[in-house]
């Protein structure tokens, strides 16, 4: 169902320059498989007995690759009644439609319950939108350790729509126990308080949680130029190749390329190639050609993986900023017309 809808969209609508098609098989696809299981459990009228279908689906289907019909042949046979009664054709809401059809899903779910659990997230993100820093106290309130991971997700999407963030009281900084090629990037570099605040508040925590929160919450990093937890880009970067080296292509290029577009936006392109450099004989061929793609747009890059690593070059110009390449030079200078991408960024209106 996602592939298929994945292809109308490709094909029926105009994308923006910059955009990149691939980005469009994100969360668009994951939201109408989830209406559409939504709308076969309220089809069968009780939510037990539909959770006991789900745990006789996955008993039936298990270790085997299964399409759209596969399912829908499942669950006819598992409530013949609704089969009898024609409700697979049922005007409006036909199961065709749900596979086939282009634009939003024919049924949402009630999730008005869910503003009990939107109601914080938007209340910690006035608090750090109104005040510069905000009030230690208000925020001892959020205890986001107890939240779920769908809040803390909405937290950092919500931050990340705002970021740059706002400077207010910015500081200079120089870390001399980093490598040579961060410290030139860091020596007098400027970050906002309210990032600042966020790392003490929170960076310690998000490393304990899962992917999906770590990426968010470096993307933000990198977003706002806060070289202190680059450290922890880092290690992300360097991490996940092997983590994810047995699982779908699609779930590395989740955690690799929006971190890489960001790195590239903005002015920390050469980390972002030292660390492709480091990893790229872990990646999967495809991703490292996108990455490649990402890095190196004039095709500088080396294509003979079996090559020596060329070595990553540390210097300055003249005027103390970091060293240009041409590759450096070109991706600036195209930074100003392509906006950098959040994980769920996605077209709605097809």
């Amino acid at each position: 169902c996602g592939l298929q809808l994945f292809r109308q969209v490709s094909n029926s609508v105009l994308l923006p320059a910059g955009v990149n098609p691939s980005t469009l098989m994100n969360l668009f696809t994951y939201e109408k498989g989830f209406c559409f299981v939504s709308y076969l459990s309220e089809l069968s009228g009780d939510v037990r007995r539909f959770d006991s279908f789900l745990k006789d689906y996955i008993s039936e289907f298990k270790f085997q690759s299964v399409v759209a019909q596969d399912l829908i042949a499942y669950f006819l046979r598992y409530f013949p009644e609704l089969q009898d009664a024609a409700v697979p054709q049922r005007e409006g809401l036909e199961f065709e439609r749900w596979l086939s059809g282009c634009g939003p899903p024919p049924f949402e779910p009630d999730l008005s319950a869910g503003g009990a659990l939107i109601g914080p997230v938007q209340e910690l993100c006035d608090l750090w939108w109104s005040a510069n820093p905000p009030d230690q106290q208000a925020l001892a309130t959020f205890d986001l350790s107890a939240w779920s991971t769908f809040q803390v997700v909405l937290f950092l999407d919500r931050m990340l729509d705002h970021s740059p963030l706002p400077h207010g009281t910015s500081y200079n900084v120089t870390n001399s126990a980093t490598p040579c090629s961060s410290r030139l990037l860091i020596s007098n570099c400027v970050f906002s308080e309210v990032i600042a605040s966020l790392s003490a508040s929170y960076s310690s925590l998000f490393d304990g949680l899962n992917a999906e929160i770590q990426i968010r919450w470096l993307q933000m990093v990198v977003r706002n130029t806060f070289y202190p937890d680059l450290p922890r880009v880092r290690a992300f970067l360097h991490k996940h190749p092997l983590t994810f080296c047995l699982s779908p292509l699609q779930t590395s290029r989740m955690y690799t390329v929006p971190l890489y577009e960001d790195l590239v936006a903005g002015v920390m392109k050469c980390v972002a190639v030292e660390i492709f450099y480091q990893t790229q004989r872990r990646l999967h061929p495809n991703l490292r050609r996108t990455l490649q793609l990402i890095l190196f747009p004039s095709s500088s890059a080396p294509t003979n993986q079996n090559s020596p690593v060329p070595p990553i070059v540390a210097g300055s110009s003249p005027s103390g900023s970091p060293l240009q390449t041409p590759a450096t030079t070109a991706t600036a200078s195209a930074a100003g017309t392509t906006a950098a991408m959040a994980l769920r960024d996605v077209n709605v209106s097809a």
